[in-house]
């Protein structure tokens, strides 16, 4: 069971759906030094 947050209201909880829309994952991407991608999100 993992924190999730609600896009519609920034609500957070353990549910799938809230406010009749999917959660998403509260926690950020986990780090990686040697992330390919860096770059292009910088």
């Amino acid at each position: 069971m993992k924190l999730r947050k609600c896009p519609v209201c920034s609500e957070y909880t353990f549910n799938e759906v809230h406010c009749s829309q999917k959660t998403r994952a509260a926690h950020p991407a986990r780090f990686k030094l040697n992330d390919k991608y860096a770059d292009y999100r910088a």
